[in-house]
């Protein structure tokens, strides 16, 4: 084997080192190379692999709950479109609180129609519902028929597309009843002016 100069002078005649200390500097030197390797190239690779592979989860994630999302975009619209409709279905059984004496005139068109004598028909205080969708218009109604009569007329208002209440019925007499009740009409809470006039 060759001799090394290390220096000027000096010189290390590689020959004369024993074979079991050849292979410790080889293993020392390859040793060195693979421990800078490893802190300077493969660690720092490792974590940032580990830092991609953890952001394309998040972003497959998020793709995925997109997706789902999207998938029910169309049932989401069909559910909004009857959800519409049943709201003005609804509407309507509602009216304007100017057909609201067209409504309780009905309702006293019907009474006559049963045959029942009406003997007072007193509209009590409009007053707004505590959801704030609608106002309560009660008349306190009282009247004369039979039993027959009488079950003729709650059948017909029961049968009405506009909503009314019927509570507190109070039935005096046998053959020829004498009956009150409350008869609540329903309106629509009339919408805030647009425009603001400013």
């Amino acid at each position: 084997m060759a001799a090394l100069e290390l220096k000027p002078g000096v010189k290390l005649d590689l020959g004369k080192i024993p074979k079991w200390a050849q292979i410790l500097i080889i293993v020392v030197v390859v040793g060195a190379v693979g421990a800078a390797y490893f802190f300077l190239q493969y660690e720092p690779k490792s974590q940032q692999i580990a830092g991609l592979i953890a952001t394309i989860q998040t972003q497959q994630n998020d793709i995925s709950v997109k997706k789902a999302k999207a998938a029910r975009l169309e049932e989401l619209k069909k559910e909004n479109e009857w959800l519409k409709a049943r709201l003005k279905e609804l509407t309507e059984q509602l009216p304007e609180e100017s057909e609201v004496s067209g409504l309780l005139r009905q309702i006293s068109d019907l009474g006559k129609s049963a045959d029942l004598e009406i003997l007072s028909w007193v509209p009590g205080r409009k007053r707004t519902n505590q959801s704030g969708l609608y106002e309560e218009i009660p008349v306190d109604v009282a009247l004369n028929g039979t039993y027959h009569n009488l079950g003729k007329f709650f059948s017909k208002i029961s049968s009405m597309t506009r909503v009314v209440n019927i509570t507190g019925i109070r039935m005096t007499g046998k053959e020829k009843l004498g009956v009150g009740f409350t008869a609540t009409a329903f309106t629509r809470v009339p919408a805030p002016p647009q425009g603001g006039g400013q």
